[in-house]
């Protein structure tokens, strides 16, 4: 007795199923392909901007560190000038006060 194959059963090779199937395939890997490339590129850009934050912070902080430098240096400096002028003071009424017991 023959065995008889049956229509879409067995052997028979459905052409226009594998053409949509392959189809399909194709859209559904380009598909992750334009996913992960969106990934990739949104990474790339937080990463990107996560480095320029970062750059900036430490722009501002140097910045900031300079500033503060330059006030203690502003700072120093008038004290320096206070003592100078104290010790002029001084020496100015030792002067003066020699010159009265001179004078008298």
């Amino acid at each position: 007795m023959k065995t008889r194959i049956l229509p879409r059963y067995g052997n028979t090779y459905d052409r226009q199923r594998g053409k949509h199937n392959r189809r399909s395939a194709v859209i559904s890997f380009l598909a992750i392909l334009a996913g992960l490339i969106f990934v990739c590129f949104y990474q790339w850009m937080a990463q990107r901007n996560m480095t320029e934050m970062t750059n900036r912070a430490l722009l501002r902080q140097d910045s900031l560190e300079a500033v503060k430098l330059s006030q203690d240096k502003v700072i120093f400096l008038m004290k320096d000038t206070i003592n100078q002028l104290r010790q002029a003071n001084l020496h100015l009424q030792q002067q003066q006060f020699t010159f009265k017991k001179s004078g008298k």
